[in-house]
């Protein structure tokens, strides 16, 4: 059985037999709607000057590292986030929900 490939939110998602999965996902209101706003204009800013590199190559290892940038600075903001929900600061949430995401893990 081969890899299964879908899109959601106009994202590639693969689903390789027996294969390690990363998960990401934050709470609503966990970074102001101001600071995600401006971190997607400046992304889409960026990225309309990159689509315009000529060589396919240098465009596409351009745009994928402007995305793992981007990616990183998401990362940092969640990671010291002090405003919205703290909910997994709680340790018997955050157990609830590592255990759900565990829960089908064989």
């Amino acid at each position: 059985m081969g890899s299964s490939i879908f899109y959601r939110r106009n994202l590639p998602h693969y689903q390789p037999p027996n294969g390690a999965f990363f998960v990401t996902f934050r709470l609503a209101n966990s970074l102001p709607v101001k600071i995600i706003d401006e971190l997607k204009r400046e992304y889409h800013e960026k990225e309309k000057k990159l689509k315009t590199i000529t060589g396919r190559a240098t465009r596409e290892n351009s745009i994928s590292e402007l995305r793992r940038k981007y990616f990183g600075k998401f990362d940092k903001l969640l990671g010291s986030s002090i405003t919205g929900p703290q909910w997994l600061k709680n340790n018997k949430i955050a157990n609830i929900v590592e255990s759900s995401l565990h829960y089908y893990d064989s």
